[in-house]
């Protein structure tokens, strides 16, 4: 090892101590193109899109589309936007105490009811979940809330 391959090695060093981002890398590879969802039920959000809605009997209720005079949640809201900005990244703001596990469908085109892909549960108190992936598509549909006990983390 000579001298000049020190710093490189000690610049490893440190990166592998830094802590795990707070968001999952849903790789969708192949989408898991068995589990097709069979009913158009949930919130679709096309890309650029930022919804406001509530949780009611498991399915997103009373949702509706931000616009510049409307772009605020009100009381037990969860906020979701879908972004594009080098990789498609999916932004869930949880306004409710409850923790939920919850249904996506990755969705390629018109018509397409989508491809599941794997999501991780929300955590309550306004706590915001990032869910990433490498390749750009025009929308995702969010279904099948389910409340779980705090503390209950997974990644499905």
């Amino acid at each position: 090892m000579t001298i000049a391959a020190i710093p490189a090695l000690l610049a490893l060093a440190v990166l592998s101590l830094a802590p795990a981002p707070v968001f999952s890398h849903s790789w969708c590879h192949p989408c898991q193109p068995g589990v097709i969802q069979e009913s158009e039920s949930g919130l679709l959000i096309h890309m650029g899109e930022t919804w406001f809605f509530h949780v009611e009997n498991g399915q997103p209720a009373g949702a509706r589309l931000a616009t510049g005079s409307d772009d605020s949640a009100r009381p037990g809201e969860l906020i979701a936007t879908l972004d594009h900005s080098g990789m498609t990244m999916l932004s869930v703001t949880n306004g409710t105490p409850n923790w939920y596990d919850y249904t996506a469908f990755i969705v390629t085109k018109p018509g397409h009811k989508g491809n599941r892909t794997s999501v991780c549960t929300l955590m309550g108190g306004g706590r915001v979940a990032f869910e990433s992936w490498p390749e750009s598509f025009p929308a995702i549909r969010l279904t099948d809330f389910r409340e779980v006990p705090a503390g209950q983390m997974r990644c499905r």
